[in-house]
């Protein structure tokens, strides 16, 4: 599954579910941009203690500038993807949490994708 992180920094967050007791043969490959950022089992996250073969891979190296760009991720063991290929965007997650006007985080990811266009106008 899919969520955003917003602190300091704006983070795509995914989860998948590992085969038990072969966790280090893992990694996730995200791409933006024609850039590769690889995940190897040691940065993953387990924070399901009712799941323990669910990991979160948390993606934090994107630029301001590429919040509308398109981000794919895959799931590879032993170097062999394993998962279908997953297309999003920190713009697509916003837009989950930026709809609905009760939600506390409303204005935040509004504010945030401006942020975000005005970072492409500046930075390219």
């Amino acid at each position: 599954g899919l969520s955003l992180g917003i602190a300091d920094a704006v983070e795509l967050q995914f989860t998948f579910t590992l085969t038990e007791g072969e966790h280090e043969k893992y990694t996730v490959k995200v791409t933006c941009a024609g850039v590769d950022y690889t995940y190897s089992s040691d940065s993953f996250q387990y924070a399901y203690a009712k799941y323990p073969d669910r990991a979160t891979v948390i993606c934090g190296d994107l630029a301001a500038k590429q919040m509308r760009d398109e981000v794919t991720v895959v799931l590879l063991k032993d170097g062999v993807q394993v998962s279908q290929t997953y297309t999003t965007s920190i713009e697509s997650a916003a837009k989950v949490m930026g709809t609905n006007t009760a939600n506390k985080n409303y204005a935040l990811a509004r504010a945030m994708m401006t942020y975000g266009d005005s970072a492409k106008v500046c930075f390219g």
